[in-house]
C-alpha cells in the first residue's frame, strides 16, 4: 500500500486552510509551552548556518533601508538614557578615536566660517 504524497499534502493545506484560527491556537499553545526548545533549536540552527543568516540578513538591510533607520529612532527615542550611557562608555574607552572624530569636525566647521577669499587675476 504506497501513499500518495501528494495526495497527503494537498489534505493537509486544505484542512490548514479550513481550520486556521485552531491552528493558530494549537501553533501558540505549542510555542508557549516549548518556548526554550525552541529557542534552543534556533540558536543551533543560526550557529550552524552562519553565513546563511549573515547573508540574509545583508540582503534584508539592503532592501529595507528605511525600515531599519525608522526603527532605531525609535528605539533610541526610548531608550534614550540607556544610549546617552553607551556613548559615554564607547568614547571613554576610544579617546584617540573620539580625538580624531573632533579634530576632522573642528577642522570642516572651521572651513565652513571662514570668508571665501576673492582673488582678482586682472588686478
Amino acid at each position: 500500500m504506497a501513499i500518495d504524497l501528494e495526495k497527503r499534502r494537498a489534505y493537509g493545506a486544505a484542512y490548514r486552510a479550513a481550520n486556521r484560527e485552531k491552528m493558530r491556537a494549537y501553533s501558540a499553545a505549542y510555542r508557549a509551552a516549548n518556548r526554550e526548545k525552541i529557542r534552543a533549536k534556533n540558536v543551533a540552527y543560526r550557529a550552524a548556518n552562519r553565513e546563511k543568516m549573515r547573508a540574509k540578513n545583508v540582503a534584508y538591510r539592503a532592501a529595507n533601508p528605511e525600515k531599519i533607520r525608522a526603527k532605531n529612532v525609535a528605539y533610541c527615542a526610548a531608550n534614550r538614557e540607556k544610549m546617552r550611557a553607551y556613548g559615554a562608555a564607547y568614547r571613554a574607552a576610544n579617546s584617540d578615536k573620539e580625538r580624531t572624530r573632533n579634530a576632522a569636525w573642528r577642522a570642516a566647521n572651521r572651513e565652513k566660517a571662514r570668508p571665501a577669499i576673492l582673488i582678482n587675476p586682472d588686478a
